[in-house]
């Protein structure tokens, strides 16, 4: 299996196949309220994303993430979404979620050993061991790199809960379809 170093340890890279839509309208997931769905929210036409494709839907890749680490017996998974001070939880269901319940506790958790959001993975979640999860994605065909954020909140937490976590890192989208923002 191919590794990395993420945080200054050694971690898996996992590799999907997951094929990427560019120039995606970015929809506004840090204005999502928990119950609130991914698919209500308004576009920007100031950003666009690189979405992962499901079916014939445009998604973010955490969802496909999140949906991976179900299926693999995560007792739950969400992607990620920080703006400014504002911290957003979305199911594989593309669900808003409170940060309540077990939910809750990862996140005050985290933010206990760390102090700061700048860097959180774009997945986190929980095995039924208790571990937490944590999965950055980057998609290679934009050469999507970690930024030195993420390798400091990843550090915070080796340091501070190295046996209770499961990093790794997820590179998808070796194939892309473009797409013009107007489509």
């Amino acid at each position: 299996m191919e590794t990395t170093v993420l945080g200054g340890r050694e971690v898996p890279v996992h590799v999907n196949d997951w094929e990427g839509l560019t120039g995606q309208p970015y929809r506004r997931t840090y204005d999502l309220n928990p119950g609130e769905s991914w698919f209500d929210m308004a576009t920007t036409d100031d950003q666009t994303e690189v979405y992962a494709i499901d079916g014939n839907v445009a998604v973010p890749v955490g969802a496909m993430i999140a949906r991976e680490l179900i299926a693999q017996g995560a007792s739950w998974a969400c992607f990620t979404e920080i703006w400014g001070s504002r911290r957003v939880l979305v199911g594989p269901d593309l669900v808003c979620v409170e940060q309540s319940g077990d939910v809750g506790e990862v996140i005050r958790e985290l933010d206990e050993a760390v102090g700061k959001w700048a860097g959180l993975p774009d997945v986190v979640g929980r095995w039924p061991d208790g571990r937490i999860i944590l999965r950055e994605a980057k998609c290679t065909a934009t050469k999507d790199k970690v930024s030195p954020a993420q390798h400091e909140f990843l550090t915070a937490l080796w340091v501070s809960m190295p046996d209770r976590i499961d990093v790794a890192l997820v590179h998808w989208g070796s194939r892309l379809r473009h797409s013009d923002a107007s489509d």
